[in-house]
């Protein structure tokens, strides 16, 4: 470190979470040709141990007193997107009056001049997380993935019946492989659905605040389209869960498009009849110009959304917290979902999952098969759950679904650190100790039974480092 010598440095050092980074090395191995193979093999093959406290160690030791060394977690740093907020540009002490001249917030990734020979830029990605209008032929999502396939590459990450735990899943899941990529949810109409079906609406609110904190911390624009039912958009003021959706996305500071505004846009005025507009209670008339107004909205909307900027309260909560996806150790089945496979371990010896927090919901691969499990940790009873869902014509013979766990928004607390997923083979549960959710229902199986089990558990849980 000679050439320091009176100089008195300060070195900067991002730390990849190490697990993100060995997933995202194997994924780049693979993607150009210099490795074929699972990540468990690619791990047994080279064997990396990233270590960054021995790293920073290390560079401690080289500077010899001559220097300061500072070491922010990259997967909380850059995503934080407000500049002012980060804490690399707060070390460089920049007044505050040149500050609020700066750019507000981080770009997604550089910007790059095209070469002058390279053919036309691939269209930027979208994550479509929708309902059944996002999904429905002729749907909004559909027209948007079609028609606009030269401006935007759709990326669904929605599921029938879903909800936004089933996206919180897929962004978990899949998120890395769309760094920055902007989010257009849709899941009103899904989530009203589970709400008149019982599902506490404290729950709804909370995964959706959790998204919008993921999208705030991965730099990720936001664009909330906000659909009704039939049923809703009858209604002379709007619903529960519509203000409180309302009064959350108000709080972010998020871009948001109204349904109900933009038929109303169409009618040149109050709708005549609003029937004209769905083609049954949870799905619009896609024989209507809404659909295409809609996605064509949305992507207008994209040009300036925002990326969510948390209140300072919810920060302060959420900045405490992470959400991850706790999965058996072993997960020998797979179920091929549009866009990604879903590995599962099957429903019947004890699955043990460790989680430090709370487990917030729990997502299953499930049938006409599905039986009755029992959720416990330790000794006491977290709750005894039927996972069958209807089945026969019509009906997919397995699909993907989420399990709400605990009561109001918080999940459920693990005592022990460790829960256990048991399958009711006696079947002695009595009937009122059953937890029957909305798409789950209780009936004879079918003649040929397709397996069930747990993909993984959506759990909230102390951020590592995190202040308390």
């Amino acid at each position: 470190m000679a050439e320091l010598a009176g100089f008195d440095p300060l070195l900067a050092l991002f730390e990849r979470d190490p697990g993100a980074w060995l997933e995202n090395l194997h994924r780049q191995a693979v993607n150009r040709g210099g490795f074929a193979g699972d990540l468990d093999s690619y791990l047994a093959q080279f064997d990396p141990r990233p270590d960054w406290a021995g790293l920073r160690d290390e560079i401690t030791f080289a500077l010899q007193g001559r220097g300061r060394l500072a070491a922010w977690s990259f997967e909380e740093e850059f995503p934080r997107g407000a500049v002012a907020e980060m804490g690399f540009f707060r070390l460089l002490d920049i007044p505050d009056p040149l500050m609020a001249q700066c750019r507000p917030t981080l770009r997604a990734r550089p910007v790059a001049d095209p070469h002058p020979d390279a053919g036309p830029a691939a269209p930027p990605p979208v994550l479509l997380m929708g309902g059944a209008n996002a999904l429905v032929p002729e749907g909004w999502g559909h027209v948007l993935r079609r028609d606009h396939a030269r401006q935007v590459a759709g990326q669904t990450l929605s599921g029938a019946a879903g909800t936004t735990a089933t996206a919180l899943y897929r962004l978990l899941a899949q998120g890395d492989d769309w760094p920055g990529a902007p989010v257009i949810w849709e899941q009103g109409i899904n989530e009203y659905t589970h709400l008149t079906g019982g599902q506490d609406l404290d729950s709804l609110i909370h995964h959706v605040e959790w998204l919008l904190q993921l999208c705030a911390r991965q730099g990720r624009p936001f664009v909330a389209l906000l659909t009704r039912t039939r049923m809703q958009a009858g209604m002379a003021r709007d619903d529960s869960y519509v203000t409180r959706l309302r009064a959350l996305f108000a709080d972010y500071g998020v871009t948001v498009l109204d349904d109900g505004a933009l038929i109303r846009v169409l009618e040149r005025g109050p709708p005549g009849d609003l029937d004209a507009w769905y083609a049954r209670n949870a799905v619009h008339d896609t024989t209507t110009p809404l659909p295409r107004r809609l996605a064509e909205a949305a992507l207008v909307a994209l040009e300036t959304a925002p990326v969510p900027r948390p209140p300072r309260d919810r920060a302060a909560h959420f900045d405490a917290l992470d959400l991850y996806l706790r999965a058996p150790a072993s997960r020998p089945d797979s179920f091929a979902l549009a866009g990604m496979d879903c590995a599962f371990a099957p429903f019947g010896e004890t699955l043990p999952i460790e989680t430090p927090g709370r487990a917030l919901a729990a997502i299953l691969v499930t049938s006409g098969s599905g039986p009755v499990i029992r959720l416990s940790a330790g000794k006491t009873l977290l709750g005894c759950y039927v996972t069958q869902v209807p089945h026969g014509p019509g009906h997919p013979p397995q699909q993907l679904r989420q399990l709400v766990l605990g009561q109001g928004g918080g999940g459920v607390e693990i005592p022990g650190g460790v829960v256990q997923i048991d399958t009711d083979t006696r079947h002695d549960t009595p009937p009122d100790k059953l937890i029957i959710q909305t798409m789950y229902h209780q009936g004879d199986p079918p003649s040929d039974p397709r397996p069930a089990g747990l993909v993984a558990l959506l759990c909230e849980e102390p951020r590592k480092g995190a202040a308390r």
